[in-house]
């Protein structure tokens, strides 16, 4: 079970928690800020390109790899079995 380990450890180390805390609030604030630069760009009459699948699934990893609330989330559903 990879998720109760990393929850264990997170427990364990506060740090890391914090880490993966202060990281995720500033990938969501690097997201924000991106989409707000793109769309003064994109209303400028340019042409707006896709982003690849490969962009798009390596956004979703490092979403839910640093929102611990997932990580809890698997635990506590791991832990009342069915």
């Amino acid at each position: 079970m990879p998720d109760t380990s990393l929850l264990l450890f997170m427990l364990a180390v506060p740090v890391a928690y914090e880490i993966v805390r202060y990281g995720g609030a500033a990938y969501l604030v690097y997201l924000g800020l991106r989409t707000l630069l793109n769309r003064r760009e994109a209303t400028a009459g340019a042409a707006i390109k896709p982003d690849s699948l490969r962009t798009i699934f390596l956004q979703g990893v490092l979403t839910n790899v640093l929102n611990p609330k997932v990580a809890l989330f698997c635990h506590e559903t791991n832990r009342y079995p069915g």
